[in-house]
């Protein structure tokens, strides 16, 4: 089961993966895509802690043939994680598919 699902109604629209390391593993990719396939999501994030030389914030990874897209999001947990929960908030939020509605 995915960490995080993000939901319109009853129907995911989105789904992460937090994972307490910097660098995405072979296996957690497929692990992602294997989430947002089988509950038919257009969105998979891999969401790691970021280390402090490295890029904080999203980067696109990619997509597969159904048009499902993947990015890996480095969140900094060194200073108020408050922040940076709402940073990555904002940032994720207009990833998801139209009028999702999240607030």
């Amino acid at each position: 089961k995915p960490d995080l699902v993000f939901r319109k109604g009853k129907i995911a629209i989105g789904l992460a993966e937090v994972k307490y390391k910097p660098e995405i593993e072979e296996k957690d990719r497929y692990q992602v895509i294997s989430h947002v396939v089988a509950a038919g999501c257009n969105l998979g994030v891999w969401i790691s802690p970021s280390l402090p030389e490295r890029f904080e914030g999203i980067e696109y990874v990619g997509a597969i043939s159904n048009g499902a897209k993947f990015y890996h999001y480095q969140i900094d947990i060194s200073g108020d994680l408050e922040v940076a929960s709402s940073k990555m908030i904002e940032t994720i939020v207009p990833l998801l598919p139209q009028g999702s509605g999240l607030p």
